[in-house]
């Protein structure tokens, strides 16, 4: 994997790799979204994580974003089908995998897409 940048904005560092491609470019759309924990004990609010968040488009390219404390990410992606998956180290050391319940859909023309990738806990 390649790092094809890193930017600090607002005390998060945000890196982006591709694997097997130039990367995106700043005309691409942003895909925001947060890396929460749900379930466990009442009232099982969900609760903001710090880790890494993974997108993977169909032909394999994958980006990736470190999250913060607060779990809120930004991610520049060509548009495109992603499956997003992500890790925090406040949930089993970092081994279990989060992931967002479906496929999410980035496209140039449209509103800045919103997705939650969800650490499930019992």
């Amino acid at each position: 994997m390649r790092t094809t940048g890193v930017v600090l904005a607002a005390g998060v560092v945000i890196v982006l790799a591709a694997c097997g491609s130039s990367g995106p470019a700043a005309s691409d759309p942003v895909l925001a979204g947060q890396l929460i924990r749900v379930g466990g004990p009442a009232p099982g609010a969900p609760v903001p994580l710090g880790g890494q968040i993974d997108a993977r488009d169909n032909a394999g390219h994958e980006y990736t974003v470190s999250v913060g404390p607060d779990g809120r990410f930004r991610l520049r992606l060509p548009p495109g089908t992603y499956r997003l998956t992500g890790h925090s180290p406040q949930i089993q050391d970092g081994k279990a995998l989060c992931a967002a319940t479906k496929p999410v859909s980035v496209t140039g023309n449209g509103p800045l897409n919103s997705v939650k990738v969800i650490c499930q806990i019992s």
